[in-house]
């Protein structure tokens, strides 16, 4: 989209009154599930929809989630995507909540707040990584992590720039190191360029895209050919696509240094989203070969979940779904979102 930004100075965002909702059912609060006392742990991957708050943020393409914009986005839209998002990560873990999850389209750290204090954790509370990227439309990518269970050494943004001269933005890619289960690990968060104009004219974003993770991940590589390396991310490319199997160099088979954990679900015809009818993996977890035959952590194919409930589906009249989204075009539908989040467990050997 070549839209010029809009100048102005930033609006300071006022504390937003969120419901707490589903106390009972509270996944977090008595969860036992520290590092300590059970050796695994879940991340979890969400593309969430364009999870803006009601506010007008001048520096970037909000309007449409505005009260008065096109969408109608109020209060009371909001605070129901935040309590249905919350039902559905409260299901990604093994016991509820996962213990780390990246996330992508959220709009700024405020709405990574308020969805922390819908999910009502208790004295268990996710820590956040997160920054403004530049990409024009103000939708980041983030990552939560219980403490517990993940320990944060350092945090990179990884830019990428576009072949687009008028519009050269788009999400950076969040690079993190640190300990999980007491193992040092580097976990990316991506959200790469989308697809609208085209597969076809749209690859080279991805390319793009695909190159600067590439580039970060030989360099991790080359100082430790063992290194855990755990990649999620929308990629809005499939397993097969160039982008993934050319220019990351992602394979299939337990002997390739990148092993592409969807893969299987994509050519059995599964996935997390859905365009127009077929069902495909753009949602997926991408780790090093260690994590097959390393002696820290591991995980295996049956360790990689596509979350899929019939409530977060939305049926067709021919008898066919989709995911719940929250807008059908313009129209306000009350869903959740246009993917389904995917999970990858693992374990401490």
């Amino acid at each position: 989209m070549n839209s010029a930004k809009k100048a102005g100075l930033f609006l300071k965002h006022t504390s937003l009154m969120i419901i707490v909702i589903g106390l009972n059912s509270c996944a977090m609060r008595n969860q036992e599930n520290s590092a300590g006392s059970t050796g695994a742990a879940v991340i979890g991957f969400y593309n969430v929809e364009n999870l803006f708050d009601t506010i007008n943020d001048p520096n970037i393409l909000d309007e449409d989630f505005t009260p008065t914009g096109k969408l109608k986005w109020d209060m009371d839209r909001y605070r129901e995507k935040l309590g249905s998002l919350s039902k559905v990560i409260r299901i990604m873990g093994a016991n509820g909540v996962p213990e780390i999850l990246g996330l992508c389209e959220i709009e700024n750290r405020k709405v990574l707040e308020d969805l922390c204090d819908s999910l009502c954790v208790g004295n268990k509370k996710y820590s956040i990584i997160h920054k403004d990227s530049p990409d024009e439309r103000g939708i980041d990518v983030a990552l939560l992590y219980l403490p517990s269970v993940f320990q944060e050494e350092s945090s990179e943004w990884i830019k990428v720039v576009l072949d687009d001269v008028a519009d050269p933005n788009t999400r950076d890619i969040l690079y993190v190191k640190g300990k999980l289960l007491g193992e040092k690990v580097h976990l990316f968060v991506n959200h790469w360029p989308s697809r609208g104009g085209g597969q076809a004219e749209s690859e080279k974003n991805r390319l793009n895209a695909a190159g600067e993770l590439g580039k970060r991940t030989d360099q991790i590589f080359a100082s430790d050919k063992n290194a855990l390396v755990i990649i999620m991310g929308d990629f809005n490319d499939y397993p097969k696509d160039k982008s993934l199997s050319d220019v990351l160099g992602v394979g299939n088979t337990a002997n390739s240094q990148l092993y592409n954990m969807m893969a299987l679900a994509d050519s059995l015809g599964e996935g997390s989203y859905n365009y127009r009818g077929d069902w495909g993996t753009l949602d997926q977890f991408i780790i090093s070969n260690s994590l097959f035959s390393g002696s820290g952590l591991s995980t295996s194919q049956e360790d990689a979940i596509i979350v899929r409930k019939d409530w977060m589906l939305f049926k067709k009249d021919d008898g066919s779904v989709t995911p719940n989204r929250t807008y059908a075009g313009d129209k306000y539908t009350g869903g959740i979102s246009d993917h389904l989040p995917v999970t990858l467990k693992i374990r401490s050997k």
